[in-house]
């Protein structure tokens, strides 16, 4: 049995470019702070389905059992920060907490009452790259995403977690010129307290859209070789040639 305890402030968004603090605490069993111990920091950003390590620093607690991490974050995304050190016995202690970088201009999405908000980390993308789709949301659960221009041409499940949401969104070539991501959830209806004479709906559907902006790549062509024959003592090779359908 481990004779102390870790444990880090839980801040769940940050901002790009902005010193962002958090707080490690080592306290004993009787909620006593433990001073002058060593913890071990790393910085981790969430890219392409892995964790990938920024920095690492070490620091101690001080009188009050505190340590204190002040990061300043590079770029827009999903972040973690591990704590690690030893009890008084020499125990492994671990705790970890994960946070999300907006922009500035975006923070302040995070504090209205809008129940979905969508964006995208670039103005446009080229067939073959990975958008990163950021969800703001005042609800976590199940979600539906779907690709629609005219009509849906694809849709997915997909589980949203407050504050925050991100999922990597494959470009394709049928997503040229543009394909419109929308992002719709079932969410509690507040309680109006003015309308209480009358039934009120449990759920509200919340919604949202971004146009995902795909540039103009030149037409694409089929090869095929369709015979191979021998000619005069040289070889005749026949192919056939066709256009990739465009987009529609």
């Amino acid at each position: 049995m481990r004779d102390q305890r870790l444990w880090l402030t839980n801040e769940p968004l940050a901002a790009v470019g902005e010193p962002f603090t958090l707080h490690a605490h080592l306290e004993n069993i009787a909620e006593e702070p433990v001073i002058g111990r060593s913890l071990f920091f790393t910085l981790s950003r969430y890219e392409q389905g892995h964790w990938i390590r920024l920095e690492s620093a070490t620091h101690r607690t001080g009188f009050n059992g505190r340590a204190t991490l002040v990061l300043n974050v590079p770029t827009e995304g999903q972040y973690q920060v591990q704590v690690w050190g030893r009890d008084g016995r020499g125990q492994h202690l671990q705790t970890t907490t994960t946070f999300y970088a907006l922009q500035d201009g975006q923070m302040w999405l995070a504090e209205t009452e809008v129940p979905l908000t969508l964006y995208l980390d670039q103005t446009s993308y080229t067939v073959g790259e990975t958008a990163n789709l950021s969800i703001l949301s005042q609800v976590s659960g199940p979600a539906l995403l779907t690709w629609e221009r005219g009509t849906v041409r694809h849709s997915e499940l997909i589980t949203l977690t407050m504050p925050f949401t991100q999922l990597i969104i494959p470009v394709q070539n049928l997503d040229a010129p543009t394909v419109y991501l929308r992002v719709s959830q079932w969410q509690p209806a507040p309680d109006d307290p003015l309308e209480n004479w009358q039934s009120q709906r449990e759920v509200n559907l919340a919604t949202a859209v971004t146009a995902l902006q795909v540039a103009f790549s030149p037409p694409l062509l089929t090869i095929d070789m369709v015979a191979v024959a021998e000619l005069d003592g040289e070889t005749a090779v026949t192919l056939r040639v066709t256009d990739v359908p465009a987009p529609t």
